[in-house]
């Protein structure tokens, strides 16, 4: 198990000196990963495991998912497997050593955990590139992403935690941990307003909504509410109202700035849906978006990414491909919803269940406007909700296990 707290941990740190560094041709990332493969190969099968991992159609589903694209390379004209490949069969390798090595809500609890302290130490790294570049790059300056290589991956995965931290916050009892979860949901709020990043800023106002729909005290998750945007609107820079007011289309080609970057992005989603009406059903080619982007809209001027989680898979995969996406997310949705409605569930377990739709409903609203499809931490939250399934039931076989066992007293 500590092997893959250890890979959940370095989530955050892609291109980070010491973990990304190659030992023996191989990141260090890389090496943690195969001894988790090694200790999830090797584990005994739990009473949990005993369905097997691909018992729930979510994880039918997503295999489906992952299974496509190499499809695709197979019958296209490629041979090698490109970075995009690498992503898919990281997800994959994901979900086996997930579904094999977290059998308990403990070990749950240890994930988020991991996946909490993981994105801390990530947060600060990006508040440190902030101070020490801000100076030198002006008012208007961001950051470059630091050990995530750029600002909207990292704004997508700290939304993705910032649910949990509240979620330990409630039911942590010891105060030094209480406290230091405080100043952890101040560091992720900095991180955040850094990056600047609107599609992350919308996804989290979608997400405060959620939780007030889902609350059963309005009026205090409304205070909540009401504090999180006063001190969230405090710590935000000056140049993020400029960019909310310059989310606008211009076709004046001396527009600059925020005004440039929409524009550009209204472009590179022309750009997508001409992919899409050339290739619906296969599209061009996984990770291909970015080098194709310029041949079917030449007025971006050079090539780019989609920015948008939705045209990205829709344009490189085909129609079918978001389909199956939609859902393999709706069944995930289905799924929390219908442990919500169990009659023996406990008070933190339900708390957990709401704040696994309150993060990924804020991630997929966001993904409407930043390219999330990789980001391992949305693919690790799906799993554990498999993972959440399959407990419910080992408890339901122990309950039924001890009833005939009653009985068969009597």
């Amino acid at each position: 198990m500590y092997p893959y707290l250890f890979l959940l941990y370095l989530i955050p740190y892609q291109i980070h000196s010491i973990f990304s560094r190659n030992i023996l041709g191989l990141s260090v990332i890389k090496w943690v990963g195969i001894c988790t493969l090694i200790a999830a190969f090797f584990k005994e099968e739990s009473n949990v495991n005993n369905n097997g991992i691909f018992h729930s159609p979510i994880a039918k589903m997503f295999c489906l998912y992952c299974f496509i694209p190499f499809v695709f390379l197979i019958l296209g004209d490629r041979t090698e497997i490109g970075n995009a490949e690498q992503s898919y069969l990281s997800f994959f390798l994901f979900f086996y050593v997930t579904m094999k090595l977290v059998s308990s809500w403990k070990e749950v609890g240890q994930v988020i955990w991991a996946l909490v302290i993981g994105m801390f130490v990530g947060s600060l790294y990006i508040i440190r590139e902030y101070i020490i570049y801000k100076g030198a790059m002006g008012a208007s300056y961001r950051t470059f992403g630091a050990t995530f290589g750029d600002p909207n991956y990292y704004a997508l995965s700290a939304i993705l935690i910032l649910p949990f931290i509240f979620y330990l916050f409630k039911f942590s009892k010891r105060a030094l941990v209480r406290y230091g979860l405080i100043a952890t949901m101040v560091v992720f709020a900095l991180g955040i307003f850094i990056t600047q990043s609107r599609g992350a800023l919308l996804g989290i106002a979608v997400m405060l909504l959620v939780a007030f729909l889902m609350s059963r005290k309005k009026l205090k998750a409304l205070v909540i509410i009401f504090l999180v945007v006063l001190i969230g609107l405090s710590l935000a820079p000056d140049n993020l109202r400029k960019r909310f007011s310059e989310t606008k289309i211009s076709e004046d080609q001396e527009s600059s700035g925020d005004e440039a970057s929409t524009t550009r992005r209204w472009y590179l989603f022309l750009a997508g849906v001409e992919m899409v009406k050339d290739k619906p059903l296969t599209g061009v080619g996984l990770g291909k978006f970015k080098e194709k982007s310029i041949i079917y809209y030449p007025k971006l001027g050079f090539p780019g990414i989609a920015h948008s989680t939705y045209v990205s898979i829709m344009a490189e995969l085909g129609v079918p491909q978001l389909l199956l996406f939609f859902t393999l997310a709706a069944f995930t949705f289905r799924e929390l919803l219908r442990l919500k409605k169990r009659p023996d569930i406990r008070q933190d377990e339900l708390f957990l269940i709401n704040t696994l739709i309150v993060s990924l409903t804020g991630f997929l609203v966001a993904c409407t406007f930043l390219s999330g499809e990789y980001t391992k931490i949305f693919w690790v939250l799906v799993f554990v909700t498999i993972k959440l399934q399959a407990i419910f039931l080992e408890r339901d076989h122990q309950y039924l296990t001890l009833e005939k066992k009653i009985v068969t007293q009597l």
